[in-house]
């Protein structure tokens, strides 16, 4: 450890601190010559003009019916907002019609100069739809504010409450209030560790300086709280770190779903639903008989299932019971209660969904029919109301832009229906392909690869190829519509080809610890073995490889190893300091799945990837277009900045251009404009056409 000083990377430490002159002076340096070398590309504004029809379409979400069931609602962007507004209507057919609903609520009006665009993401109905409450960001922020509308009015009762941060659900109380959490005291340099969120109630007409703290865990750092469907228990679900293992709380909603349940001032009575950290659990619904059923993979079930519990009953008198099975080739991916005792269940099967229909006692109805649902991507999400019998599906895929789907319960069974198919001007799906290839990684296992271009490609040359990957945290790469992956098939005649790495959650949490911790160079194997299958099958010409957050660590990692096979990269607000990244605001939270550089066996693993510690000095690395957010407080800038210091101080002596670019008014990519969106593609894919000599087809 003598020598520790003279590492990489030490010297700009200073670049951590956002507000330090010298930062302030670097970032000012990097963007200027990063904009003066995008000025070589000639066609950037009929690329942007292309990207701005392939992203700025009209295009619906699923919907919801509200609990009283006067109104459906959805969002909705005729294409030239900043954000997507809530549209409502008594007709759900009226979802491609704009005229025929009325604003419901519309995001755009909370921006602010000071604090950027605002965006809105988590929402819920209070249980008779008297009210409705949504989180907000502004400038891309995860630090959120809770907004609560009169549904009648369609004005906004009490204050913002503040300081809220990851909050994924809003739990009402009946009409009286809801559970949500408030983040750690919020640090000026928005870098530090934190530590210390809270659940509390907020009840409606009072003050947040009243809200009921109802718990704090000094260890558990992410609470998920929510409401059972008979609105008889408070679920509880503790996170330590971004492993999906749970401890499970639960307690009565009785005495604190009234007025009079501010006035509790003993502490609550949590019970242990199960042995605590014994498996993941997704809270789904609950059954007439009392059965409250959970997505798990609980008893050495890797891909998932659905388990049920009575939660009336203490943990010694109530034993779990198998609702529906872990499939036998797929992994259960995401399932709703739909009403009338059914529950809609959707598997992926060789990274493909099928969905089928269960009742809530564990009988299979039937699988959804090609011709009810015509399958050539996934479902994005699955949504339906309170105490309702109706539901959409949004279904996308990497050539095909979202069509929404209704679902209505009749005798037993779903009828299905298209409510909104997307129309991208200059976009024809039947123009491309999208096919799915496997091959084999470093140690002969078999990894799926998502391969899409145009239909037109000459198919006995090779073409040039962006290469995306995440591997990482269990998510699967699942297909969906991504405009940067579009213009780059449609305006560089190029192949898109989505890698399903270890590390990520394609074959279930087997997959995923596969590449974890001490383990995390299997999944770059993995990548690293797809750009040279497809350099090798013929297929690609030259690769840009392309992953944001975990994938622009993915990104960098492998440029490092294997710089000759790579022609370009293109890492986005990527964790590039894998030494120091558990001190930085959330960080501590993914030892789990790096490993502690507190621990000394996981410290000398992490010092073998980590990517700002291996910058090669004696090999050109490849072209490189880094970039990150001012306001992303998850993976803060200073990863970017002090790789972007680093890389260019190693490879002075490399011709290729080593470029830098954070981003304002937006965080970690959640809620970015439209305009955000196209600026950050226009800039993304010049490059990539400067750096690997691209022509802009016409």
């Amino acid at each position: 450890m003598s020598n520790v000083a003279s590492w990489p990377g030490m010297m700009d430490r200073h670049l951590e601190d956002p507000f330090a002159e010298s930062t302030k002076s670097f970032v000012k340096a990097q963007n200027d010559t990063t904009d003066r070398y995008l000025l070589k590309f000639p066609h950037g504004a009929a690329l942007k003009t292309s990207l701005r029809s392939i992203t700025s379409f009209p295009l619906v979400s699923s919907f919801q019916k509200s609990p009283c069931g006067s109104f459906f609602y959805w969002k909705s962007n005729p294409g030239h907002f900043d954000q997507p507004v809530w549209l409502r209507s008594t007709k759900v057919s009226t979802a491609d019609n704009w005229h025929d609903a009325e604003v419901f609520f519309d995001v755009n009006q909370y921006s602010t100069e000071s604090e950027g665009s605002a965006s809105e993401a988590w929402s819920s109905f209070s249980d008779s739809g008297k009210y409705w409450a949504t989180t907000i960001s502004r400038g891309g922020s995860d630090w959120q504010t809770v907004v609560i509308i009169d549904t009648q009015t369609k004005k906004q009762v009490d204050e913002e409450l503040l300081n809220v941060k990851f909050c994924w659900t809003l739990a009402w109380l009946g009409d009286q209030g809801f559970v949500y959490k408030i983040g750690p005291t919020k640090h000026k340099d928005n870098t530090s560790a934190e530590r210390g969120y809270i659940s509390l109630i907020h009840y409606i007409g009072t003050p947040q300086s009243e809200d009921l703290k109802i718990f704090e865990d000094p260890i558990c750092q992410a609470y998920l709280p929510i409401v059972s469907q008979d609105k008889k228990h408070l679920i509880t679900s503790l996170f330590k770190s971004t492993d999906p293992t749970v401890r499970l709380l639960t307690t009565p909603v009785r005495g604190l779903d009234d007025a009079q349940g501010k006035a509790v001032k003993h502490d609550l009575i949590w019970s242990e639903v199960t042995k605590p950290w014994d498996g993941s659990y997704i809270y789904i619904g609950t059954s007439s008989k009392g059965i409250s059923y959970f997505k798990t993979n609980r008893d050495s079930s890797p891909r998932y299932k659905i388990s049920g519990i009575d939660l009336d009953l203490t943990t010694t008198q109530s034993q779990w019971i198998e609702i529906v099975p872990s499939h036998p080739k797929g992994v259960l991916e995401r399932a709703i209660s739909i009403g009338s005792g059914l529950i809609l269940v959707v598997f992926a099967v060789d990274v493909a969904n099928e969905l089928w229909i269960f009742n809530d006692e564990g009988e299979t109805i039937r699988r959804v029919r090609d011709d009810e649902i015509p399958w050539t991507g996934v479902v994005n999400s699955l949504d339906t109301g309170k105490n309702t019998n109706e539901f959409s599906v949004l279904c996308e895929s990497y050539i095909a832009p979202p069509t929404l789907y209704r679902g209505v319960v009749a005798d037993g069974d779903v009828v299905f229906s298209m409510l909104h198919c997307s129309n991208v001007d200059g976009w024809s799906e039947s123009d491309y392909i999208q096919k799915q290839v496997i091959y084999p990684s470093k140690d002969g296992t078999l990894i799926p690869m998502h391969i899409c271009y145009s239909s037109f490609l000459e198919s006995k040359s090779a073409h040039p190829t962006l290469l995306f990957g995440y591997g990482g945290f269990g998510w699967a790469q699942e297909p969906k519509w991504e405009p940067l992956f579009a213009s780059f098939m449609k305006d560089f005649k190029g192949i898109v080809a989505v890698a399903g790495i270890r590390g990520g959650g394609e074959h279930g949490n087997e997959w995923h610890k596969a590449a974890v911790g001490v383990k995390r160079q299997t999944g770059y194997d993995d990548f690293l073995e797809a750009a040279r299958w497809l350099k090798e099958t013929g297929l690609s010409s030259k690769i840009v490889v392309h992953g944001a957050s975990n994938g622009g660590l993915l990104c960098s990692a492998v440029s490092n190893q294997a710089p000759d096979l790579i022609d370009a990269t293109l890492p986005d607000v990527g964790v590039h300091d894998l030494l120091r990244f558990h001190k930085f605001t959330m960080g501590a939270l993914w030892t789990a799945e790096y490993g502690s550089p507190e621990d000394p066996e996981e410290f000398a693993s992490l010092l073998k990837i980590s990517p700002l510690h291996n910058i090669p000095s004696q090999q050109n690395f490849p072209a490189c277009f880094l970039t990150t957010a001012e306001h992303d407080s998850r993976v803060i800038p200073g990863h970017t900045l002090k790789f972007a210091a680093t890389l260019q101080e190693r490879q002075s002596y490399n011709e290729a251009p080593m470029l830098y670019r954070i981003y304002t008014d937006t965080g970690h990519g959640m809620g970015k404009s439209v305009d955000q969106q196209i600026k950050e593609n226009t800039e993304k894919l010049s490059f990539v056409a400067v750096a690997m000599n691209l022509s802009l087809s016409r």
